[in-house]
């Protein structure tokens, strides 16, 4: 299930700091605009499935018009923007068809990594995803 929360920005020391008000706790950095995204929506993945593993509550996010309120309370807030994220779930068994040629170049690539064949799969699509969103 996808999920968006507002995150806050502020500048800072030449950089950013983001932060979540609906997550307490999770925080991130960024040198530059062009590397908010991708660092928030890592913070935020890898915060909520901390979350999500040590069985706490996840909040839901807040409404825009709440975000903006407090961000304007703050004064040193610069931006305010969304950052999606799927939340965490059980894991799936699929199948995938391929021919035993790319199986076994993936096979050989995953054992030299010390990873497994689906950790490869998943994580060689995500990217994709991530280089062609």
């Amino acid at each position: 299930m996808k999920k968006t929360y507002l995150a806050l920005v502020r500048e800072e020391d030449g950089g950013y700091t983001v932060s979540f008000p609906d997550i307490p706790g999770c925080y991130t950095e960024a040198d530059s605009v062009s590397e908010l995204l991708s660092n928030a929506t890592e913070a935020l993945s890898g915060h909520i499935k901390c979350m999500v593993d040590d069985g706490d509550n996840i909040p839901e996010p807040s409404s825009l018009k709440s975000v903006k309120v407090l961000a304007k309370k703050e004064k040193d807030v610069a931006i305010v923007f969304p950052v999606d994220i799927y939340m965490p779930r059980k894991t799936e068994r699929i199948n995938i068809t391929t021919t035993g040629d790319k199986l076994e170049a993936i096979d050989n690539y995953a054992k030299k990594h010390r990873i497994s064949r689906s950790e490869l799969i998943v994580n060689a699509a995500l990217e994709f995803i991530h280089q062609h969103a």
